[in-house]
């Protein structure tokens, strides 16, 4: 089961690229760089990266990115969703290099810093 969990917008043109590793689990080892302004992570097909999970099927966050980085969106109502092993806010920015748990799986996200355009 999910609560509504809305992010709008698109990437900032100069957002940085994040990536989302998969540290544990069934997945573990797959890489994901995020390319859409509101990614999905959870059970159901509609999930930008699937997970196999005992919770069951639903949306449990979604991540957004901008120009400073990405912010984590808790959409689950299970109380699983960790944040540097603290218990993740509804709303969080993220920094890179944080590790995620969500659904007994850790996830890492990183990105450097986006490039400046040039003058």
């Amino acid at each position: 089961m999910s609560v509504p969990c809305v992010c709008t917008g698109s990437p900032a043109v100069n957002a940085p690229a994040v990536t989302v590793e998969v540290l544990t689990g069934l997945h573990r080892g797959q890489s994901v760089t995020i390319d859409k302004p509101r990614f999905k992570i959870g059970a159901s097909a509609d999930s930008d990266l699937r997970l196999a999970s005992h919770f069951g099927p639903g949306l449990y966050v979604t991540i957004s990115v901008d120009a400073d980085g990405a912010e984590i969106h808790d959409c689950s109502l299970l109380p699983a969703t960790r944040v540097n092993t603290a218990r993740a806010g509804r709303r969080q920015r993220l920094q890179s290099g944080d590790m995620i748990e969500v659904a007994s799986t850790l996830l890492r996200v990183t990105w450097s810093p986006a490039s400046q355009p040039l003058p």
